[in-house]
């Protein structure tokens, strides 16, 4: 086994808590640790990026270069999964900066409403990697976030999955 360490400051940290909340299932890490990844997140990782959070940054709140894009970009579905799972855990202007910030860019700045970049650079928000990523569908669990339910209470009837379709009809 190694024992090799690291001191970058991931952005996507807390991915397994979002499951946990869209799932409506216990948490995956103690509410006191999930606040200190936010803290540092909002120290370091979100001052560092244009928009959103930087994906890889070092304690310093420079990015980390040795994973090339993938630590150079930002992940534009992590960016929305982050600002979920901030929504859910009691961050919601944080959330809520985050998510605007990455969708301000994408489709007002960049005119990318439908081919939605999988990566994009941390400095500048411009495209870097992918335009036929269905990742970014990630989208549509935002609201769930924002109303505090899960997917179980987004599919139940009349909830917010129905309202869509029956809005369609």
């Amino acid at each position: 086994t190694s024992k090799a360490k690291s001191d970058t400051i991931l952005s996507n940290k807390l991915c397994g808590q979002w499951c946990t909340c869209i799932h409506g299932t216990a948490d995956a890490f103690p509410s006191q640790r999930v606040k200190t990844v936010f803290d540092t997140i909002k120290k370091k990782c979100m001052p560092a990026a244009k928009c959103g959070a930087a994906g890889a940054i070092w304690p310093d709140g420079k990015i980390d270069h040795t994973g090339g894009e993938t630590s150079e970009g930002t992940f534009t579905p992590e960016s929305l999964i982050l600002a979920m799972t901030m929504i859910y855990c009691g961050e919601k202007a944080a959330g809520l900066k985050i998510a605007y910030e990455t969708m301000h860019n994408l489709v007002l700045e960049q005119g990318l409403q439908w081919d939605m970049p999988n990566t994009i650079d941390t400095k500048t928000g411009k495209w870097l990697h992918g335009n036929d990523f269905d990742q970014m569908m990630i989208v549509w669990a935002l609201p769930l976030a924002l109303a505090g339910s899960d997917i179980s209470q987004a599919c139940a009837p009349g909830g917010f999955i129905q309202r869509i379709i029956d809005a369609g009809r």
